[in-house]
């Protein structure tokens, strides 16, 4: 009896297992391609990125510095005439006139006038330009941040860390500090790890979708990505 309640439970087993296996077996015609599509996505839980290499090699960002610059420097040679302007007239007052006298004073209270408004105007365009510059580096980092996030939400990427990929060279000490004190001493040199490339060739067509088509593009962090791969 004992013997025959063996046999039975050994042939239920083996039953069992092979339903098991049968189940665990992809089915004919593209079931492989089926079950290849099911499986889920490799994630990459943390990527590395060197934004100083993005901004150095950003699409616009440069020219439009340069423009600033560029208007900055015209302003300035505007305003160093009207600099000059004041101080002739300052030699002219102690040339023309006496000092101590009323139309000394007048005039040199017309003089402070001009002089007071200059620096004035010095300082509010040096803020406007200052807020120009502000503005595209604001510009600049909401177009990363927003391609990052773009690839965060694609690759299940959960950390983005900055990191620097210059190489640490002996003839130049400050690469080798910059090596020293970087808080990511070791990352995979994967493209799926380091995104700078992706960042940046994603930066890239997004410059040119802005320039063939400016309305659609306006306002579309992450447009114009390259393939997640």
């Amino acid at each position: 009896m004992r013997i025959r309640r063996f046999v039975f439970t050994m042939v239920a087993g083996l039953s069992l297992m092979t339903t098991v296996a049968h189940a665990q077996q992809p089915a004919q015609g593209g079931a492989p391609a089926q079950a290849a599509a099911a499986q889920p996505r490799a994630t990459i839980p943390v990527a590395v990125i060197d934004l100083g290499y993005i901004l150095n090699n950003h699409p616009t960002m440069k020219a439009e510095i340069e423009q600033v610059k560029a208007q900055s420097e015209t302003v300035g040679a505007e305003f160093e005439k009207k600099r000059q302007a004041i101080l002739k007239m300052m030699e002219e007052l102690r040339e023309n006139y006496t000092e101590g006298t009323p139309d000394y004073a007048k005039k040199e209270q017309e003089i402070a006038a001009q002089d007071t408004d200059f620096r004035l105007q010095v300082v509010r365009k040096n803020k406007e330009f200052d807020e120009k510059r502000a503005q595209i580096f604001f510009t600049v980092h909401a177009q990363v941040t927003g391609l990052v996030k773009h690839y965060c939400s694609a690759m299940g990427t959960l950390v983005v860390l900055k990191v620097s990929r210059e190489k640490p060279d002996p003839k130049k000490p400050q690469t080798i500090e910059t090596a020293m004190m970087q808080e990511v001493f070791y990352h995979q040199d994967a493209p799926n790890v380091d995104i700078t490339n992706w960042v940046l060739e994603s930066l890239k067509a997004q410059a040119g979708s802005a320039m063939s088509a400016p309305m659609q593009s306006a306002g579309r962090p992450g447009a114009g990505a390259g393939t997640l791969k």
